[in-house]
């Protein structure tokens, strides 16, 4: 009898301890599919997110605004077609080796890498822009300075300034074309570290550009108060008929 009853304990013991891992099983399925949904939900975000950036652009061609909008609507439908099919495995093993697929895309960081370069290159080339419209503003006020006033100095700031701003632009247009043919190694490690390299060469030169800027508003204030320094004794050795400098008839520029 006892035989029997060890039989029985044994028996349900082992269905009980079967229902526990399946039990097991079915949560690990369950997190596993929810923790890949997210990583693609937030993939698609960002590649969506990187989607207006582009289409925000203003120095890129429309040429390579639809190159970079396609290449990443590529990738959403890619993305959601595997989300899909994690979502309907039904093993571990199925969604493991799915999200593998997730994670080991060799096509998303690069296209994610490669528009953001090239958004930030069309950002500065925007800048470069705007400062060119600030540099021909300082050059009138310079030509506005009365005949005679040495001008030797501004000048000198003033080819500065256009020769930073010259090459901020040089290092933008330079980092678009090195990122802009870039391609997905798809498990080529030559190709992968050659892709790396070209993307960081892209930004630095993005950098280089910023460095740019910041020294050429530093150029621009000492531009403005040389200006401003110069303009009171320009106004000044105008007026002969007072002992003191006219003030009131010849404002400093601003």
């Amino acid at each position: 009898m006892k035989k029997y009853i060890l039989i029985i304990a044994l028996t349900l013991a082992f269905f009980a301890g079967g229902n526990a891992f399946a039990a097991t099983a079915t949560v690990n399925l369950s997190t596993l599919i929810s923790g890949a949904d997210k990583v693609a939900a937030a993939r698609v975000g960002n590649l969506n997110s990187l989607i207006v950036r582009v289409n925000a652009t203003q120095k890129i061609t429309d040429a390579q605004k639809s190159s970079l909008v396609a290449a990443m609507q590529q990738e959403i439908t890619a993305i959601n077609n595997l989300k899909i099919k994690i979502d309907a495995d039904k093993d571990v093993a199925s969604v493991q080796k799915d999200i593998k697929n997730l994670n080991g895309s060799s096509s998303y960081p690069l296209v994610v890498r490669k528009t953001f370069v090239i958004a930030s290159a069309d950002r500065a080339l925007t800048v470069a822009g705007s400062m060119e419209l600030v540099g021909a503003k300082l050059q009138e006020r310079i030509s506005a300075l009365p005949s005679g006033t040495d001008k030797t100095s501004l000048q000198k700031l003033y080819n500065d300034f256009i020769s930073l701003i010259r090459d901020a632009k040089t290092q933008a247009n330079a980092a678009i074309s090195q990122v802009s043919a870039l391609q997905a190694d798809n498990g080529d490690t030559a190709k992968k570290q050659a892709n790396t390299t070209a993307l960081k060469a892209a930004r630095d030169k993005v950098k280089l550009a910023v460095k740019d800027f910041v020294a050429a508003r530093k150029t621009v204030a000492s531009i403005a108060k040389t200006i401003k320094t110069l303009a009171p004794k320009a106004a000044g050795s105008t007026t002969t008929t007072t002992t003191k400098p006219a003030t009131t008839t010849t404002q400093p520029a601003k």
